[in-house]
């Protein structure tokens, strides 16, 4: 498993450059927890040892949704797919459409930047948000940092404060059941891997209490489960070429309804970028006139205008606004004219 370089954001008047720092040096870790449940003497937890990868890796998404019963459509053809490329020199790392290089997903230590290049917007949310659910891009790609782990950035953090329901080891294969903490009573998680100098993760599964409308759907639970169906080998290492994502409802006593099925499959994986893709993964400058949002405080610009929207108002500043204010919303409402 490999973490995910984070990239450094400079600020700079009404324009910012966010840019890759140099690479830090690799050192083991080793997962602390604080288990529920004594862990098995032959249980050997993930060890993450390195930074992000570098290459490119194109993926397809192909989904099959629910018909009006709410049952998964038996049509043999997805009902919508998507093909998402995946770049990085090492450092710096970037998601887009492949018939759209202008849209773009930047992850940014615990941010994620959903940039329009053609449009100059960007929009700041606060969390890793690679376009697959679940960390089925870390599972394809080999590359901690991109799923949306409400404890960190990484599966060592996560597991750090992790409380272990139960865990076992069957003939090499690890499985644990765990709860995070600020997440919903109920949620469960459970993850499966081969241990190694390299581990693999095999499936993960989410088990989601369904509120109850009566007794037909007492004790309802919806199992969201990730799980790699096929494996190709690059440099001696056992990577996922497909995975299944499968969402069902499970109740006690019924058989299980299935209600949504992905696959994800790994059509190109080289290590070598082109110009042009170097060129996607470089500097990102955010100038004046980008329009700004960001959500994890609440408030938007365009960058060099002095009028900004905060909590769903419009004020007028005292000065242009710059990307940097966006941070500090309540410095920038000192002296602000609400225009509501």
């Amino acid at each position: 498993m490999i973490v995910v370089a984070m990239f450094a954001v400079m600020l700079q008047s009404a324009t910012a450059t966010v840019s890759a720092p140099p690479p830090a040096t690799t050192v083991e870790q080793v997962v602390a927890r604080t288990p529920a449940t004594e862990l098995p003497a032959d249980i050997v937890l993930p060890r993450l040892t390195q930074r992000c990868t570098a290459g490119c890796v194109r993926y397809r998404r192909s989904d099959w949704g629910a018909d009006p019963d709410g049952r998964m459509t038996k049509s043999v053809l997805p009902t919508s797919h998507a093909d998402w490329t995946y770049l990085s020199d090492g450092h710096a790392v970037t998601f887009h459409l492949t018939a759209d290089a202008d849209e773009q997903r930047r992850i940014i230590g615990h941010l994620s930047y959903f940039v329009s290049a053609r449009a100059r917007e960007v929009t700041v949310q606060r969390g890793q948000h690679a376009p697959a659910q679940e960390g089925i891009d870390e599972m394809l790609i080999g590359c901690e940092g991109l799923a949306e782990n409400s404890t960190g950035e990484t599966l060592l953090e996560e597991l750090k404060s992790a409380r272990v329901l139960s865990a076992a080891n069957a003939n090499g294969i690890m499985r644990m059941r765990y709860e995070l903490p600020r997440e919903l009573n109920g949620w469960v998680h459970e993850i499966e891997w081969i241990a190694g100098d390299v581990p693999r993760i095999v499936s993960h599964t989410l088990e989601i209490p369904q509120p109850s409308s009566g007794s037909s759907s007492a004790g309802a639970v919806r199992v969201v489960r990730s799980a790699v169906v096929e494996w190709e080998e690059r440099a001696g290492s056992q990577l996922p070429k497909i995975i299944n994502r499968t969402v069902q409802v499970a109740q006690a006593g019924q058989p299980a309804i299935a209600i949504g099925r992905s696959r994800f499959e790994v059509i190109e994986r080289r290590t070598e970028l082109t110009s042009a893709e170097q060129s996607r993964i470089g500097s990102l400058t955010i100038e004046a006139h980008w329009t700004v949002s960001r959500q994890d405080t609440g408030c938007s610009a365009v960058l060099g205008e002095a009028v900004f929207t905060f909590a769903g108002h419009r004020y007028e500043a005292i000065k242009p606004v710059t990307l940097a204010d966006l941070d500090r919303p309540e410095l920038l409402l000192e002296g602000a004219r609400c225009l509501d």
